[in-house]
């Protein structure tokens, strides 16, 4: 019996991925801890550069003001939020982000009043893991990009960005 080939690099820069939404705080020294909005696997690489004791994911956003959600309940909230405001409630301001990337397709662009909707904007593994290097650039000791260090192989990088992406199973899970 044969076993299932393993896909090249080049097979794996090309998968597309979904990556997620997620509120970290980076501790940068004793006095100082900033917040950041990131994609899931850019913790690891901030683990690399901050060290990982100093590099906490947050579980509730909220806590923080701050909305990572599916795009539906984001669209959800600012209804309810411009509705409270409109009949002079009091509002609590918060921040709001698709826990996806996500565009905006009319269904006619000849007729935008026909509306549209929400679908998912997926990226490949080989341009996200471009925009990383850009992004955080060389690693300070060793002659390697960040992103490179924390994840040696393509194939670890699409494990923690979530796996491939599967246009089927993401419109269930919407559903």
């Amino acid at each position: 019996m044969s076993r299932p080939r393993l896909a090249t690099r080049e097979q794996i820069r090309e998968a597309l991925i979904l990556p997620r939404l997620v509120l970290v705080l980076v501790r940068r020294d004793m006095a100082e801890v900033i917040s950041k909005i990131c994609y899931e696997h850019e913790v690891d690489i901030l683990a690399e550069i901050f060290g990982e004791e100093n590099i906490e994911r947050v579980e509730d956003p909220l806590k923080h003001n701050i909305l990572i959600a599916p795009i539906a309940t984001v669209e959800e909230a600012r209804r309810e939020m411009n509705l409270a405001a409109k009949r002079g409630r009091k509002v609590n301001m918060f921040y709001a982000h698709p826990e996806t990337a996500c565009r905006w397709e009319m269904d006619d662009p000849e007729h935008p009043e026909k509306g549209g909707r929400w679908v998912d904007e997926p990226v490949s593994v080989g341009e996200e893991m471009g925009r990383l290097r850009t992004a955080y650039g060389m690693h300070h000791d060793k002659p390697e990009f960040y992103v490179d260090v924390a994840y040696p192989h393509e194939r670890d990088f699409l494990e923690a960005a979530g796996g491939r992406y599967e246009p089927e199973k993401a419109q269930k899970d919407a559903a």
